[in-house]
């Protein structure tokens, strides 16, 4: 056990390698998404962005279904496999991507007249729906691509597609944006598609021409295609739990409310949460390769465990310090209103990245059934949590309510991973996020008396700490 473990935390320099390639690629994505969604409302106006957002959402709901989550669920076979059998995994999971892609088009097509009148009352966009076809197609064959780039864990090929991608998107749909106004929107969606895709193709994993039959595209893609079935529900009950609570919330009090809860989940899940993407971008498949070896797959567990508490112990203070001018820069002055909000929930965070270390479990082992159960579970929950949590304190109940999820969540993935799976999360492991997580309510509640300044010391020597703790990880 302890020679599999020097040998697994001699490839942290590899983990952080990757980590901090993805963490710039998603810095460069936001970037982009931004000066993007800028630019639409200079140019085009407060209906373009809302027509852009309209057509996003339906495209993005439609592709979600249609294309069954093959691209996370194919990861995990590609990832298990090695030689002929990773070829052979990569084409079915890219003819299957074209396959699916073509159904999600000819959906989009069929639906373009009831999607115009339920989103404008009438048929009057009928014919950009049923445009947006072609961006359902070239969407689809670009998440495949990328996920055999995954797979086969080319990750630099997968780092410049995305940022040539986004980048590429960008420039070209521009000048629509100031060319044509309102009439861009559709054409610059379809260019952004084409030429996302085209990044994609260009950086590919080049795979020989094989005819397969029917019959091996069916077993071969039957493992993933199943799992990502599970997937694409439950990312559907997240969905609905996130419409339904933003519902009530607006209902309950007014859009403003509703506006501050979602920049404020914006900042402690999915900016601070930019770490979780860069590194299940190495971790995810190198889990999957172990899923069947019990004594491999705890070491992986323990080790990202470790890698990310580390890391964490430097981003969570810095981030409460810091909240207040991040969120003037990012939005403005009046946003100041969920500051306590932030402040709680980025706590969370510590719990979420335990529980995510141990849930890639399920997903590495395949265990489609048992991810749809614990994620049904956990979205309920999480809906509870957060109506009662605005009823008793406000925004600041919301941050609350956030970290006692992730407490929830945490206890329900840990049974899962000690109780069917058998694994064991290591006593310095439990005592390491523990440790960290205490940091974090430190740091908030101290933040919350508003003397920032008791906080620089901590956050000093927590910065410290956490980058010692990762050079001797990193040196092994």
């Amino acid at each position: 056990m302890e020679k599999s473990m020097k040998r697994t935390t001699g490839r942290s320099a590899a983990v952080m390698k990757v980590m901090s390639i993805f963490s710039g690629v998603q810095v460069i994505t936001i970037l982009c998404s931004v000066v993007r969604t800028k630019l639409v409302a200079i140019w085009v106006g407060a209906a373009g962005v809302g027509l852009f957002g309209i057509y996003n959402s339906a495209t993005d709901m439609l592709l979600s279904l249609t294309l069954l989550g093959i691209g996370a669920s194919s990861i995990r076979d590609m990832a298990a496999t090695e030689g002929t059998d990773k070829t052979l995994a990569g084409i079915v999971v890219k003819r299957w991507g074209l396959i699916l892609g073509m159904a999600g088009a000819l959906v989009m097509a069929a639906l373009s007249r009831i999607l115009s009148e339920y989103s404008f009352g009438d048929t009057s966009h009928t014919w950009q729906f049923s445009l947006l076809a072609v961006c359902m197609l070239f969407n689809a064959l670009t998440t495949t691509n990328n996920a055999v780039m995954q797979g086969f864990k080319r990750y630099h090929n997968l780092a410049r597609a995305t940022v040539w991608g986004a980048a590429g998107g960008v420039a070209v749909s521009a000048p629509l944006f100031y060319l044509l106004g309102i009439d861009s929107i559709i054409p610059a969606m379809l260019t952004f598609s084409v030429i996302t895709f085209a990044a994609s193709y260009a950086n590919r994993v080049r795979l020989p021409h094989i005819t397969i039959d029917r019959h091996i595209m069916w077993e071969k893609g039957r493992g993933f295609l199943k799992l990502g079935a599970y997937m694409t529900v439950t990312g559907f009950s997240g969905y609905l739990v996130a419409y339904l609570f933003i519902s009530w919330l607006s209902s309950r009090t007014d859009v403003a409310t509703a506006g501050y809860y979602q920049a404020g989940l914006t900042l402690f899940n999915r900016y601070a949460g930019l770490i979780f993407t860069a590194i299940g971008m190495e971790y995810y498949p190198r889990l999957s390769s172990v899923a069947h070896r019990s004594k491999a797959l705890s070491v992986y567990v323990n080790h990202e465990s470790t890698l990310l508490m580390w890391m964490l112990l430097i981003i969570v203070p810095v981030f409460i310090v810091c909240a207040p001018l991040i969120i003037r820069i990012l939005y403005t002055a009046d946003f100041l209103v969920m500051l306590p909000m932030v402040t709680m929930g980025i706590t969370g965070t510590v719990l979420r990245g335990l529980s995510w270390c141990m849930s890639f479990t399920i997903l590495a082992k395949g265990d489609g059934r048992l991810f749809l159960i614990t994620e049904v579970v956990s979205s309920a929950i999480c809906l509870s949590l957060n109506i009662a949590g605005y009823s008793i304190a406000g925004l600041a109940g919301l941050g609350a309510s956030y970290t006692v999820w992730y407490a929830i969540y945490t206890a329900i993935i840990a049974v899962v991973y000690r109780r069917i799976y058998r694994l064991e999360l290591r006593r310095t492991t439990i005592l390491q996020a523990t440790a960290v997580f205490g940091v974090a309510v430190a740091t908030a509640a101290i933040a919350m008396t508003s003397l920032w300044w008791i906080n620089s010391p901590l956050v000093a020597l927590c910065a410290a700490a956490g980058a010692i703790g990762l050079k001797k990880l990193y040196c092994r």
